[in-house]
């Protein structure tokens, strides 16, 4: 089901669905502040075009400010500050139709020196409202001018939250704040339909093809949500997206399920180009055929799987909230991070009993916010005043990484850093790195920086596919990580040479070594070489990967002395 929302609400700072239900409970703005942001709207449209400069930008943005929303307003260097009733808001204009970067160093910076919690930014098309508050995760909220100008209920939200009276009284961090509550709610539905979902595989798949179904399925949710897979065309959108997919069938008649998302699998596993769709290939074993295989060419085994598979489905599309029907699972206003949360429920449902052993192997997911200032502590000596090279050179490894948190942290924190960095060097524009430039640093940072160790393999799978999330890019297969996230007990504390007589045997005066200390050392060399050789091979197109897959496959071996 669809939810239905404020329309043409867009990034992470509030939800369609939470802005439309904190409206509706805190009640229409005054008719005539709506009246006035919806007009606002439709004469910028109508000025307004790729040629206008920024000068102007900033001019029609203070007059939303100010002649629309009754604040009063001042400029300053390059933007503009405005206030309501010791409440501040910078405003920054960008030129037409580029991505409101509300989030550079530049508009931070100008919020912290004028004590403002919030910047507004608008490029001729979109208006942009973001979070500046100190240790804030900097989300931000987008709307389009078509919108504010062609639907009452964006107008009256977007007049409830920022009239100068309801702003200056904190209705924008309200508003804020339950949406943040209605996402807590998601990410608990979440969970409880990851619970269904592999209860209902597990009926019929092993527990590890299980959990590849599942986490295949997120990571597809995911991208969908974020647009890094072609939702706009029509084909894909209408035929092989998974709100389509789930359409086709009904609980009584899931005929046909586990082809379709076979047919998923392989569109977007290898890729193709029909016409005007191109879907790039993401490769990798998230998108392997699974050790049922030859089930393709069984119908009647095939169809088994068919009602596991729709009811799988189905639990992670939409979740029972405590009150009313049921609701979508928003899985864009989900961060990357969530995934540990996911990973704590898998190990309590793991046949194998290892959600027993968790406080023993200290498997426990590490919030974000937790993270974020660890990693902020841990990093920032190396980063200050670094240059690019130098933090494409730092190798940060996690031991024992569980579901990959601090890694991402790492990956946020660093590409962050990478910025910075070629900003100074003059290597990237300041006012104008976008959302895909930023997606790029950090795909260059996993490549480049970030290695981990888990003795738990579903741990090592989720971690894969949190990197993977984080790094997605547009037309990019996904990374190859076989070689940087790997399984095995980094606790053993044992030196490769040490190895070389049995344990037992090692106090024999005649102990006889497992395999000769010279060819351990050509080894060893062979295989750190051979590690060096796969990172430095670029994974950039699908080819690319997967030479780097087999590469990966050609092993090391001891003869015995």
């Amino acid at each position: 089901m669809k939810s239905a929302g404020i329309t043409g609400l867009g990034g992470t700072l509030l939800s369609g669905r939470a802005a439309k239900e904190w409206l509706d409970a805190a009640g229409p703005p005054p008719h005539h502040a709506a009246a006035r942001v919806a007009e606002w709207a439709s004469l910028s449209s109508g000025s307004l075009g790729p040629a206008t400069p920024e000068r102007r930008m900033l001019e029609s943005l203070e007059l939303l400010f100010e002649g629309a929303l009754g604040f009063t307003c001042r400029r300053a260097n390059g933007h503009a500050v405005a206030m309501a009733g010791g409440q501040t808001v910078v405003l920054f204009a960008f030129p037409w139709g580029r991505p409101l970067t509300l989030a550079s160093r530049r508009v931070l910076l100008a919020a912290l020196d004028a004590d403002a919690a919030w910047a507004a930014g608008f490029n001729g098309t979109s208006l942009g409202i973001a979070d500046a508050r100190a240790d804030s995760p900097r989300r931000t909220w987008t709307t389009a001018l078509d919108a504010l100008a062609g639907h009452a209920a964006t107008a009256q939200f977007t007049a409830a939250v920022l009239d100068a009276p309801s702003f200056a009284e904190g209705a924008l961090g309200d508003a804020v704040a339950a949406s943040d509550a209605s996402s807590l709610e998601t990410q608990h539905g979440l969970r409880a339909g990851v619970r269904t979902a592999l209860d209902s595989l597990t009926g019929a798949l092993p527990f590890d093809a299980s959990l590849a179904v599942l986490f295949r399925l997120l990571f597809v949710l995911f991208a969908e949500a974020r647009s890094l897979v072609p939702v706009w065309h029509g084909t894909y959108r209408d035929h092989y997206s998974l709100d389509a997919v789930a359409a086709r069938w009904t609980p009584r008649d899931p005929g046909g399920a586990w082809a379709s998302l076979e047919a998923v699998r392989r569109l977007l596993g290898e890729g193709c180009r029909a016409g005007t769709l191109h879907v790039a290939g993401f490769n990798g074993r998230l998108f392997a055929p699974g050790p049922r295989r030859k089930w393709a060419r069984s119908p009647k085994l095939d169809s088994s799987l068919d009602r596991p598979a729709a009811r799988a489905l189905a639990a992670l599309l939409e979740y029972q909230p405590a009150r009313g029907g049921a609701r979508r699972v928003n899985y864009a206003q989900l961060d990357v991070e969530e995934l540990g949360a996911i990973y704590e429920r898998v190990l309590d449902l793991d046949p194998a009993g290892e959600g027993r052993v968790r406080k023993e192997s200290g498997s426990f997911y590490t919030p974000r916010a937790l993270t974020g200032f660890l990693i902020r502590r841990a990093l920032t000596p190396l980063v200050a005043g670094a240059s690019s090279e130098r933090i494409l050179s730092l190798r940060i490894v996690d031991p024992a990484m569980g579901s990959g948190a601090f890694l991402v942290a790492a990956l946020r924190f660093l590409a962050g850093a990478l910025e910075r960095a070629l900003v100074e060097e003059g290597a990237l524009p300041e006012h104008d790195v976008t959302a895909e430039d930023r997606r790029q640093l950090r795909r260059r940072i996993a490549q480049s920086c970030l290695y981990g160790v888990d003795v738990n393999p579903t741990a090592v799978m989720l971690a894969r596919l949190s990197l993977w999330l984080a790094t997605l890019s547009a037309g990019k297969p996904l990374g190859f990580l076989d070689h940087r996230l790997k399984c095995g007990d980094s606790l053993v504390g044992v030196h490769p040479l040490s190895a070389r007589v049995a344990p037992r045997l090692a106090r024999a005066k005649a102990a006889m070594p497992l395999f000769d200390a010279l060819l351990a050392e050509e080894d060893l060399r062979a295989r750190a070489d051979r590690a060096v050789r796969l990172a430095r091979m670029s994974e950039e197109s699908l080819v690319e990967v997967r030479r780097k897959q087999r590469a990966s496959r050609v092993r090391c071996g001891l003869r015995r002395g």
